[in-house]
């Protein structure tokens, strides 16, 4: 017999064995890199939201999903910066092939990239937000997210952020998203 929780407004939950696992039909806002395929129908696009925890989830996760869900304008704004600082080598560095590498990622997406940060949004598609009851960020106290995003400039493995909503703690490739630091940016390597 599964487990099931109900979350309310956020879904309902399934327990995998590993997380709790909900799927949203509609898309997150703001986050609109599928807009320019004519080959993708947006009626399918959603994501996925996934809750690490043996238990259900605490009072904080919860939270933390209602503030991702619920705060999207600011949530964007946050990613947006994060990555736009992150591609032009202004942020704490990911440590990954974009970092201050603009002319790279232009030359990959075809077009020039927006000058204003919020517009980098275009470049994303949310496919999944994960909430991680326990982690080793000093400087948060309580769960992170990794949202995990489709990337027109990083489209086989996407990029994921690290992040409580209100900032972001790292960017990288999508499932795989260490603190800003843990990588050095010459190689990739921890």
């Amino acid at each position: 017999m599964s487990k099931a929780w109900d979350g309310g407004e956020l879904g309902q939950f399934e327990y995998d064995g590993f997380d709790w696992v909900a799927d949203h039909h509609a898309r997150y806002p703001g986050f609109t890199a599928y807009d320019h395929d004519p080959d993708i129908d947006r009626d399918d696009l959603g994501y996925r939201i996934r809750i690490n925890s043996e238990e259900q989830p605490d009072s904080e996760a919860v939270a933390l999903l209602e503030e991702l869900v619920g705060s999207a304008d600011r949530v964007k704004r946050v990613i947006s910066q994060a990555l736009f600082d992150d591609v032009m080598g202004e942020g704490p560095g990911s440590g990954v092939w974009w970092e201050g590498n603009a002319e790279d990622v232009e030359d990959v997406i075809g077009v020039d990239l927006p000058d204003e940060p919020e517009a980098w949004a275009a470049l994303l598609e949310l496919g999944s937000i994960v909430i991680l009851e326990t982690h080793r960020l000093a400087e948060v106290q309580g769960p992170v997210a990794v949202m995990n995003f489709s990337a027109l400039f990083e489209e086989d493995h996407g990029i994921g952020f690290l992040t409580d909503g209100q900032a972001v703690y790292g960017i990288g490739y999508a499932e795989d998203v260490p603190p800003f630091g843990m990588l050095d940016s010459a190689t990739g390597d921890e």
